[in-house]
């Protein structure tokens, strides 16, 4: 396998040309689209889900062939449960796993744009608010969007609740009718171990700061010490049930 740079640099290039060569999310001088989707934001976001994608997580996506070369199309499949990771590697498989590659832009939930960080990096990779009109506006301009009926209610599945679905509406059946969209079906499996990889890394990278500033020869305070366990766990729990959170603001 070629080096993560050289693999998404490729990547890039590659659906940086072919959006040339049809016309479509064409970029201005400043790298920005007319959705303000963002060059410089796509390859630091990108570069991060080659490396989840293709060698932390190793995803394996089969029937990427089903999914058009072009125009529009709705993707539309299950949560697997946990923080919503699975609809990263769906669009990473979208990007890295077609010839050429596609953008595929997710309908986030509202609360994101609550989130000052979060709000801003959604919209500049192409992920908007999950608003009918959105949806509408994209697909008639012959983009590739992501759904995920379930909504928040999917991200709260349990561990015995992974392989099911939820009560989920109907409206992007409504709305791929009105657009004359083709709908590609997914499922997607294995979310939850995901997640507990991902909560594993992250309790070790905060884990590893509190090491640092011990290396640095302090912090041996036992008040200090006590302290820094307590946020490393509460900071590690906030990631792990970061979905149960999200379902209560509901």
């Amino acid at each position: 396998a070629l080096p993560i740079s050289q693999d998404f640099t490729g990547a890039l290039k590659s659906y940086l040309t072919a959006a040339r060569m049809k016309n479509v999310h064409a970029f201005n001088e400043v790298g920005v689209d007319p959705y303000g989707i963002s060059k410089e934001h796509l390859a630091r976001f990108y570069a991060m889900l080659g490396f989840l994608y293709r060698r932390y997580f190793a995803v394996k996506a089969y029937g990427l062939e089903q999914v058009p070369e072009r125009g529009r199309a709705m993707l539309v499949g299950n949560h697997s449960g946990g923080v919503a990771m699975d609809g990263a590697m769906v669009i990473a498989s979208m990007f890295f796993g077609k010839d050429p590659p596609r953008l595929a832009q997710g309908m986030a939930e509202k609360f994101i744009n609550r989130v000052p960080f979060a709000s801003l990096w959604s919209n500049r990779t192409g992920n908007f608010t999950g608003l009918p009109e959105h949806a509408t506006r994209l697909l008639e301009d012959e983009r590739l969007l992501m759904v995920f009926p379930e909504g928040a209610r999917g991200t709260a599945k349990l561990y015995w609740e992974r392989h099911s679905l939820v009560d989920f509406g109907t409206g992007f059946m409504r709305i791929a009718l009105q657009t004359g969209t083709p709908i590609v079906p997914l499922a997607f499996i294995g979310g939850l171990i995901l997640i507990g990889s991902l909560v594993a890394f992250w309790y070790h990278f905060c884990n590893g700061i509190r090491h640092l500033v011990w290396d640095a020869g302090k912090g041996f305070d036992p008040k200090f010490s006590d302290l820094t366990a307590i946020v490393v766990i509460a900071a590690t729990g906030s990631e792990g049930h970061g979905a149960d959170c999200r379902r209560a603001e509901q």
